[in-house]
């Protein structure tokens, strides 16, 4: 599999749980793109 299309799906994947996130929890859109930002560096980082 492309490790591009792999990395892609797991942004979306966090993309999409950070918005839902948002929804149920009412954060700022700013503390979801951090979230976001964090989900991404601790996957990078395993």
């Amino acid at each position: 599999m492309d490790i591009r299309i792999l990395f892609l799906t797991r942004f979306n994947w966090f993309l999409s749980l950070t918005l839902l996130l948002n929804e149920l929890s009412g954060e700022t859109l700013r503390d979801c793109f951090f979230l976001l930002v964090k989900s991404q560096y601790l996957f990078l980082q395993i």
